[in-house]
């Protein structure tokens, strides 16, 4: 038996809108953007349209860094940017998957393209230049050292 919870029915209804409304935008032609041109959306194949997703993190503060990990299931190493601006650490990563099968005259051929992105904010400086970033088992674990708090000195005043 699971103990009910608004936040984790919430959260259900958020994903099930984000998938319906990334459905529904696959199967409408897209909508001219203001200073586009015309000839971008007319080229464009409905197949290279791509669902943008969070992907689910955990952080945990320690004493001198943070541990940011984020499930990338199926991405590769290559496909992966990692970027920190003004104490942000962006996550963006892509999915690009082809299985083809043939058996007499039955063909199966399916494309599978997913962006990955996310922004976490940190509360306190870090330092990138020491961050460290390992891939493992689709699994991102990003180590990012906190900036040395400056000590306190007491000033004698004469």
């Amino acid at each position: 038996m699971e103990r009910w919870s608004p936040f984790r029915e919430f959260r259900r209804l958020q994903e099930d809108f984000a998938q319906l409304m990334s459905e529904l935008e696959r199967s409408w032609p897209p909508k001219m953007r203001m200073g586009e041109p015309a000839e971008r959306w007319s080229r464009a194949p409905v197949a290279e349209s791509s669902e943008m997703r969070e992907p689910h993190m955990d952080v945990v503060e320690r004493e001198d860094e943070f541990v940011v990990s984020v499930e990338l299931p199926g991405v590769k190493k290559e496909n992966i940017e990692l970027t920190m601006v003004d104490n942000v650490l962006r996550v963006k990563a892509k999915r690009e998957e082809e299985v083809e099968k043939k058996e007499g005259n039955y063909l199966y051929r399916e494309r599978t393209y997913r962006r990955y992105h996310r922004s976490i904010p940190l509360p306190v400086d870090v330092d990138a230049d020491r961050a460290e970033a390992t891939f493992k088992n689709g699994v991102l674990e990003v180590r990012l050292p906190k900036v040395a708090a400056e000590r306190m000195s007491r000033i004698e005043v004469k």
